[in-house]
């Protein structure tokens, strides 16, 4: 059974980290931390840890009961719920294998290059789902969700789903991303990457035109030998931005250094993916809806990103049922149909959604 830990405002710990602090020299990696609405729990690196997570008992990150009190609401501004926020990275996962962070809202600015509101630097069997990320983009090559800098672990598998990932930007310019797989070899090892993204939802808007990679696959290799190998699936996932210059709602780049010997190779399956550029269909697969108009898709691309009544990415997704099964505000999928991106969009016509926020 787990060790579930109470984190808040009179609780069993203010903050995240002071419940990371004492987790991590646990003899049982079953520690979780239940968290609460009414005060900012603040950043946490999960490193270090004494036990070893598995499948059956892993560290777990996630709000108390009680959609909209304690669970964010899915938009930007609205009811955060359980919330925890910082500059930078607020939510590292540093080697740690088989975390759960689930329905949290996160909030970051990022000013630091290679930082984001979640940020993994290794942890097979790492598990991210139904979180509500805004990111203020200050500072190049950030993301809402990054991974990347694989030192220690050579073979890891991650699933990334129903998360809502809201980003701006106040200054700076440069390569952004929404969802971010940075595949570096920075020794002669071999690393492979086994990345499952299901039903996610990036809105990037800034308002200005510069390099933007919603979801992002990118290889660097900084003078090395060995190879690495993204194997990269992405179904029922929406990219929405508001400029189309400098733009790719879904993007796979290489770095190599002048002597390096690295082999790179990205494997990309997706399905059911819509974009507001044509980048959606590149990598092949089928039930792509490309080149939409973003206001047409949500209710608000900026603050509220569940479908509208009419969009085209309802009943347009894939049956994942043998994935996942609930939205990231714990609502079916599949009813009356799958749809695309992280908000379900219940049968009936029409479906009031701020009703089903009060139910």
């Amino acid at each position: 059974m787990a060790n579930v830990s109470t984190i808040g405002s009179a609780k069993d710990y203010a903050t995240l980290q002071g419940w990371e602090d004492v987790a991590d020299g646990e003899a049982s990696a079953d520690q979780w931390a239940e968290c609460y609405s009414g005060s900012d729990l603040g950043a946490v690196v999960i490193s270090g840890w004494a036990s070893t997570p598995d499948a059956n008992n892993y560290p777990r990150i996630y709000p108390a009961a009680g959609r909209f009190v304690h669970r964010h609401d899915g938009t930007r501004d609205g009811n955060n719920g359980a919330y925890a926020s910082g500059t930078d990275n607020v939510i590292e996962i540093n080697n740690v294998n088989h975390v759960h962070v689930e329905g949290m809202y996160i909030r970051t600015t990022l000013n630091t290059q290679w930082h984001g509101g979640i940020v993994i630097t290794g942890g097979d069997g790492t598990v991210i789902d139904g979180n509500c990320i805004y990111a203020t983009h200050n500072q190049v090559n950030c993301a809402g969700i990054l991974l990347w800098r694989y030192f220690f672990l050579y073979n890891w598998s991650i699933r990334i789903s129903n998360n809502l990932i809201y980003t701006d930007r106040t200054a700076g310019s440069g390569w952004l991303g929404g969802i971010r797989a940075r595949m570096d070899a920075y020794v002669s090892n071999d690393y492979t990457l086994n990345l499952a993204e299901y039903n996610n939802t990036v809105s990037m808007q800034h308002g200005t035109t510069h390099s933007r990679m919603l979801f992002y696959s990118y290889h660097y290799s900084h003078n090395y030998a060995g190879s690495t190998t993204l194997n990269r699936t992405s179904e029922n996932c929406i990219a929405l931005t508001d400029v189309a210059s400098g733009s790719n709602g879904f993007y796979d780049a290489v770095y190599l250094g002048a002597t390096a010997t690295t082999t790179q190779t990205t494997n990309w399956t997706r399905n059911n993916c819509l974009s507001t550029d044509g980048t959606a269909d590149d990598d092949g697969g089928s039930g792509h809806l490309v080149d939409q108009t973003q206001a047409d898709i949500v209710e608000a691309v900026a603050t509220n990103l569940a479908l509208k009544d009419g969009s085209n990415a309802i009943g347009a997704g894939k049956d994942l049922s043998a994935y996942i099964t609930q939205d990231a505000l714990l609502n079916p999928h599949g009813v009356g149909g799958w749809d695309m991106g992280a908000l379900a969009r219940m049968s009936g016509s029409p479906w009031n959604y701020y009703a089903q926020l009060a139910g």
